[in-house]
Order: structure tokens, then sequence, then C-alpha cells
């Protein structure tokens, strides 16, 4: 989140996000995803759309882990 928050695809506002209320978000109207950036950097298999940070997990590796987790 501290790289995002330093982003100049960073959108506070929420003006770019694909949810309303979901702000802070990676302003898809400057070629982001539009995720909600709460949400987005706690997926471990989530990753930038700029390469500034990639995911730690492959979306099967996460959805075990929950599994596993009971979550």
């Amino acid at each position: 989140m501290q790289i995002c928050m330093k982003c100049a695809l960073l959108d506070m506002q929420g003006k770019g996000c694909f949810a309303a209320g979901t702000q802070p978000c990676c302003d898809e109207r400057k070629g982001g995803c539009g995720c909600s950036l709460g949400f987005k950097t706690r997926a471990l298999s989530s990753e930038c759309p700029l390469g500034k940070w990639g995911a730690e997990l492959t979306e099967e590796e996460e959805d075990q882990l929950k599994q596993k987790l009971g979550i």
C-alpha cells in the first residue's frame, strides 16, 4: 500500500474506481485496474498493473491457502 500511495494512478476521490465508495483505488481512467487498493493489496495473488509489485501466490495457491485456513 505504501507503493500505491505514491503512485500516479492513485485515485483518492473514487472517480476512477470500478465500485463507488471503494477509494482509494487504482484509477482506471489513467490506465489502472480500477480496483480498491484496500482489497487489492491484501490479496496475495494480486499484482500492480504497472509492475511496481508482484503477486506472492497464484490464484490457485491463494484459494488453497484460504481453504486450509477456513476462510
